[in-house]
């Protein structure tokens, strides 16, 4: 796994002597030879952006990122855009469904934006997720506030 920052600012982490990056632009990206998450959060609310592969051996690259973009910085909502993910396994459906409780505990919102990838819309449907998740069909969709307060 690689972590690279670019254009951050640090400021104290929210638990612990920790610190963490907070976003300028698009500001950390987690990766592995089959999974990339771009993180960025110079608006409200934060992004995650998902490329590649989630299965058992990179989901908890995703568990963190979600994570972290929940329990960190005073943005209301985190949306997670997994339009550019090639396969998505029941760990994904899992991580989803810890973050989205998370969030709620959290008083926060998480947004998935899914399009028309297969490889995500397909195992939402079939468990019935796409009803507790509540996907966007686009990012602009989803950082729309009208549209985002009826999710």
């Amino acid at each position: 796994m690689r972590r690279i920052q670019c254009r951050a600012l640090h400021y104290p982490a929210c638990s612990g002597n920790e610190r963490r990056t907070r976003a300028v632009a698009p500001y950390v990206a987690i990766e592995d030879a089959r999974l990339r998450i771009s993180v960025g959060a110079d608006g409200s609310p934060c992004v995650l952006t998902v490329a590649g592969e989630v299965d058992i051996d990179t989901v908890d690259l995703l568990r963190r990122a979600l994570s972290d973009a929940l329990t960190c910085g005073a943005n209301p909502s985190v949306v997670v855009d997994l339009t550019g993910v090639t396969w998505f396994t029941a760990h994904g459906l899992t991580a989803l469904v810890e973050a989205r409780g998370q969030a709620r505990a959290l008083g926060k919102r998480l947004r998935v934006v899914v399009g028309d990838n297969r490889a995500v819309t397909v195992p939402l449907r079939a468990t019935g997720l796409d009803r507790t998740v509540a996907p966007f069909p686009t990012l602009a969709d989803a950082l729309d506030p009208v549209a985002a307060a009826a999710s």
